[in-house]
């Protein structure tokens, strides 16, 4: 995992800072009061992962690239009955509850709702649940700066209506770091207390 970030750090520190932004999103996504799961691409099992998510549900996400997997995700989450759902990655730790719910409010029957990245992805995807959603995640250049703007228009040839969310930025690689040290500096000291704390780490190496 965050292999791009480990080229540029180690992988040591590159695991130390994921699980830092892991812990710190899913404490956003919990204050948020809305009920999540946390969908695995490794084993959802695995001891480590156990002691970061706490009671959280797990399940694995499956095979296929990121487009299908999270098209899976939605089908799934609509045959479970959920109205709607927001897909928040993992390596966004400055996310606010607020933000997540903005996503989730501007979702609804037909729309979908896109928070961009600043690399030309996006950091959450809400929208309907069940099959509806699905064109929109086929043959998308994921983690290239087209994935936003490719997603969106297979969104609208689906009939679909898009909607942008709050902007953020994800954390991929050593220069991303920077942003995220900056970002920090301008928030509220209680915003991503373990990312702060792995940051601090980072900088003591």
């Amino acid at each position: 995992m965050k292999t791009r970030l480990a080229a540029g750090v180690g992988e040591a520190a590159a695991l130390a800072l994921h699980r830092a932004f892991l812990t710190d999103v899913l404490a956003t996504v919990r204050a948020t009061g809305v009920p999540a799961l946390v969908s695995v691409a490794g084993d959802p099992d695995d001891p480590a992962l156990l002691a970061l998510t706490g009671e959280l549900p797990r399940e694995a996400q499956g095979g296929g690239d990121l487009g299908e997997r999270m098209a899976r995700a939605f089908a799934h989450a609509g045959a479970d009955g959920v109205e709607r759902l927001a897909i928040v990655g993992s390596d966004h730790p400055t996310v606010r509850p607020e933000e997540i719910l903005a996503c989730l409010e501007a979702a609804g029957p037909g729309t979908l709702c896109l928070a961009p990245a600043a690399d030309g992805g996006y950091w959450c995807v809400a929208g309907p649940s069940g099959d509806a959603v699905e064109p929109a995640f086929r043959d998308v250049a994921w983690s290239t700066p087209r994935a936003l703007e490719e997603t969106e228009a297979r969104a609208r040839a689906a009939g679909l209506t898009v909607v942008r969310g709050p902007a953020g930025f994800d954390v991929d690689r050593e220069s991303d770091l920077d942003r995220l040290e900056r970002a920090l500096s301008a928030a509220p000291e209680t915003l991503a207390p373990a990312t702060r704390a792995a940051m601090a780490r980072q900088r003591e190496r």
